[in-house]
């Protein structure tokens, strides 16, 4: 049987507990059941009032190379990714 794997990606100045609603209903429905489908979030540092002077908000390219790290790390048996 096939794994399809979804990997959600919250915005600026967000975190990944905003996808939390909306996996817990795909969760709960029949059409996706956990051995087919499996749901992950990624995250990574925007929120302006956890930064510090000292630290920055990542280049959009060492946060892809965090997500292709995340990936490698978390769905190497997927069959599908979204």
């Amino acid at each position: 049987m096939s794994l399809t794997t979804a990997i959600f990606v919250h915005g600026f100045n967000s975190s990944p507990d905003v996808w939390n609603p909306f996996i817990d209903r795909l969760t709960l429905d029949k059409d996706f059941p956990p051995e087919r489908y499996r749901f992950l979030t990624f995250a990574y540092p925007t929120r302006i009032l956890e930064l510090s002077l000292a630290r920055r908000i990542p280049p959009i390219r060492d946060c892809g190379d965090e997500l292709a790290n995340f990936i490698k790390l978390h769905c190497a048996d997927a069959d599908a990714l979204f």
